[in-house]
Order: C-alpha cells, then sequence, then structure tokens
C-alpha cells in the first residue's frame, strides 16, 4: 500500500471591496486586507480615509499550494481586515474565511462576488461585509469559464439559504426573513478516553472546534489518559452561510518551557449539512 502523495492546488481570489466597516472610533480609516492560505499571504494595498466602502479590485493566484488530501480536508482561506495605525498596533476590523473544499465542491469550483460578513472571534455581529470571489482547483481541474466566474448558477444563492435554513433556522421559518440574522451552532465535548502517551508522557489534552471562521477551544487537560470536559462550544454562524464542513481536532498541549509546540493526536469532520436531516447520537 503505497504512501498518500501530497497534491498541488490551485486558490486564487478578488478582492473587490469592503462596506460598513466598523472601526476602532467609528471614524474612517485606512484600511487593507491580508489573506492568509496554507501558509501563503498576500496584503492589498492601503486605502486612505475609508469606512462606508471601499474598492480594492485585486486578484491574485497560488499555483502551487501542496497538501496532502487529508489536510485539504479542513484547509482554508482567510481575509482579515485592518486598519493602519501609524504608531500602534494595527487594528483588526474582522475576518472572514471559506474552507477549501466547500468552494471546490461548487458548480465551477468558484465562489463568485459573495459579500461575506466580517466578524471578531467570539461575536456573532458583523463588523462589516467584504465582497469576494474565491475558486479551488484540485489537480486536474480546470479554471472557471468566464461564464461560470461572471454569475452564479440558477439557484445557487437559494441553495445556500436553504441548506442553512433547513439546519439551523427550522423547518417552518421563512429563509427571506432570516437572511444575516445572527445564529449560534453548539458543540457539546464530552469526554477523550485510552489516549496515547507521547515520548513515554501521558498527553495535555484539549478539543478545537473550528466552523465559520471561529475556533473555540475547551479547557487544557494535563498529563491524563482519559479525561472529562463535558464542556458545549459555541459558535456564532450568520446567515448565508458558505461553509459546512464543523473541524473537531484533539490536541496534545506543548509547553513553553521545553520548547514544544501543540501537537494534533486527531481530527474529524462533521457535515454541516448532514447534521440538517440527522443530528449526532
Amino acid at each position: 500500500h503505497a504512501a498518500v502523495a501530497m497534491q498541488k492546488y490551485v486558490v486564487g481570489f478578488e478582492i473587490a471591496d469592503a462596506r460598513n466597516l466598523t472601526t476602532e472610533d467609528l471614524l474612517p480609516c485606512d484600511p487593507f486586507v491580508v489573506v492568509e492560505c496554507c501558509g501563503k499571504r498576500y496584503q492589498t494595498d492601503i486605502k486612505e480615509g475609508k469606512a462606508m466602502f471601499v474598492a480594492w479590485n485585486e486578484d491574485n493566484i497560488w499555483p502551487d499550494i501542496e497538501l496532502y488530501p487529508e489536510e485539504f480536508e479542513s484547509a482554508y482561506i482567510e481575509f482579515s481586515v485592518y486598519a493602519r495605525n501609524w504608531f500602534t498596533r494595527n487594528y483588526l476590523i474582522g475576518k472572514a474565511s471559506l474552507q477549501l473544499m466547500s468552494v471546490n465542491l461548487r458548480t465551477g469550483h468558484v465562489y463568485n462576488k459573495k459579500s461575506i460578513p466580517l466578524r471578531k472571534e467570539g461575536e456573532t455581529s458583523p463588523t462589516g461585509m467584504i465582497t469576494l470571489t474565491v475558486f479551488c482547483l484540485k489537480p486536474g481541474e480546470s479554471a472557471p469559464a468566464q461564464g461560470e466566474a461572471a454569475q452564479d448558477g440558477p439557484g445557487e444563492t437559494a441553495e445556500d439559504m436553504e441548506d442553512l435554513s433547513k439546519a439551523v433556522l427550522g423547518g417552518g421559518a421563512t429563509v427571506e426573513a432570516d437572511a444575516g440574522k445572527p445564529y449560534h451552532l453548539y458543540v457539546n465535548i464530552y469526554r477523550a478516553e485510552d489516549l496515547a502517551k507521547i515520548s513515554g508522557s501521558n498527553p495535555n489534552p484539549f478539543v478545537t472546534v473550528e466552523f465559520s471562521g471561529a475556533c473555540v477551544k475547551t479547557t487544557p487537560a494535563y498529563d491524563v489518559e482519559q479525561y472529562t470536559w463535558n464542556e458545549c462550544a459555541r459558535i456564532p454562524v450568520q446567515t448565508p452561510l458558505y461553509e459546512d464542513t464543523i473541524i473537531i481536532k484533539l490536541w496534545s498541549g506543548g509547553s513553553v518551557v521545553t520548547m514544544t509546540p501543540d501537537q494534533l493526536l486527531a481530527q474529524g469532520l462533521i457535515s454541516f449539512s448532514e447534521l440538517r436531516n440527522n443530528s449526532l447520537p
């Protein structure tokens, strides 16, 4: 059985504009966007004196993102909008992220001109909107045709909303009335058992839950073979939703003293859209 080889993926994006940015002092600012994906980084020009509307119309392609197929399942591209500060750290207005696998599964492997809410970690209220086009290709796939990139397929937006309405809003809810509203996804983390030793010692386990640009972490445990958390991860989501995979990771915490990083022990993927009909037992 041959080892699974790394594959080269292609990720491209266009940042059209951002609107209604909530700045630190509620005044116009000098915004810019930092894009990060699998170790790659891109930064836009800085625009001066903007808040209600700022246009960038910048695009970029990374043709050589190397990942194992398993890594691809949980990889994402993240857009962070900052306000430039001259003498202090730049102010983070908010972030938006898209899972690469979700983008790849779309018609033409592209999200076209989607307005996505910017949010800060743990908050449901948007701090602005950013308009993006993102495409993601697996090996052997071709870039979206001009027609596909120029326009959504029929019913694609309705499909986004229908998926979310079934999953979150409940059967009788009307999609139109609830578009753009904040909700919460709750994931209960109960227990880890039979944890293997690392270099002869028990691990220091903790769990992270990632979805819709947010990452929630449990309380860490120390030097245990099993541990009961009974904690609930609360993640804010907002309609319409452009991601489907909830990523749950089990880690062993590292140490600043011994200069060891956190170590990933296991990860699981849950389909958000599948949960709409079948909640986990």
